[in-house]
């Protein structure tokens, strides 16, 4: 069997409705079929993903390989999925996203352009057929930083939703942190240690995801408050200034003033008029900022993670 120039990477838990469509559109890749491999993490799944997974793997079109990880920890599903996978280069991509058709083509340029040893960063776009209005996950709390196509990204940008990276130069750096404070932001300490080790960075216009679905705000609120929790470990461990700058405003005090109006008014909002309401759209980000804010004041406290931020 040919040895696969790309692994894509798939981390998923109880996502037995969403991953037929997310692997379908791997099917249709311009990207011949023979040259990479789908390799899935299910962590502890207690829906149908992993029978959904069964069925997939038997009659797949692309060679696609899952493993079940009871362990709960994002980072060491990742680092299970880098041991096993075959690829030159690890393509890390959402459940939740739906793959453009150019994706792994763009991927592969991108890294052939600079030489095999980059971190490729892709777009993550709303579906073009989703309405506007609806709510859907902020795939970037800090959404005025817009990628340069063709142009460096640096690391601050190199989340594990649609990013390449050259397998060898992960393995090197150590994969993953499996350290519980970082949970929500693993991928950014590890993207720190690389860009640290003389890894660049680059956005691919063409290297196109898209986000497809509604999300719930309780949901988003849970994974905005992990990453300000891990933001004050990512801190720590990094030293960067430029994270400090970047975060800044989101973690000044001045900037929490509202949050106990904004919350209950969002979810207030939520309830009465669901997430394609004009009314709502207002508030989607402040509500996800305050919860942000209170992860990372949670942690510089102290203070254990919360069940319900």
């Amino acid at each position: 069997m040919e040895v696969p120039d790309v692994t894509v990477i798939i981390h998923t838990r109880n996502r037995a409705d969403l991953l037929p469509v997310s692997l379908a559109h791997l099917e249709i890749q311009t990207f011949p079929a023979a040259r990479f491999e789908i390799l899935i993490v299910d962590e502890g799944s207690t829906d149908d993903t992993r029978g959904v997974l069964e069925r997939y793997t038997a009659g797949a079109p692309i060679r696609t390989r899952c493993f079940h990880d009871e362990t709960a920890n994002t980072a060491a599903a990742w680092n299970r999925a880098i041991e096993h996978a075959a690829g030159r280069w690890l393509l890390f991509l959402d459940d939740d996203l739906l793959a453009g058709p150019h994706l792994i083509e763009a991927h592969v340029d991108a890294q052939e352009l600079a030489g095999g040893t980059c971190a490729v960063v892709g777009h993550v776009r709303p579906h073009p057929q989703i309405d506007p209005k609806t709510f859907m996950r902020w795939h970037a709390l800090d959404a005025p930083y817009e990628l340069e196509v063709n142009r460096p990204a640096c690391f601050l940008d190199w989340r594990a939703w649609n990013l390449s990276l050259p397998r060898q130069h992960v393995l090197d750096a150590g994969g993953f942190a499996e350290d519980p404070e970082l949970a929500g932001l693993e991928d950014l300490e590890l993207a720190a240690r690389l860009e640290a080790r003389g890894l660049r960075g680059l956005c691919s216009e063409d290297a196109t995801a898209y986000v497809w679905r509604p999300a719930g705000i309780e949901d988003e609120r849970r994974r905005y408050y992990a990453e300000g929790y891990a933001l004050h470990a990512l801190l720590e461990r990094t030293r960067s200034e430029m994270a400090r700058e970047r975060y800044l405003v989101q973690r000044a005090r001045w900037r929490g003033l509202l949050d106990r109006l904004i919350v209950p008014c969002s979810r207030g909002i939520y309830t009465m008029f669901g997430g394609h309401s004009s009314p709502f759209v207002l508030f989607p980000k402040s509500c996800l900022r305050a919860a942000f804010r209170k992860g990372y004041r949670d942690a510089v406290a102290g203070r254990g993670r919360s069940d319900r931020p």
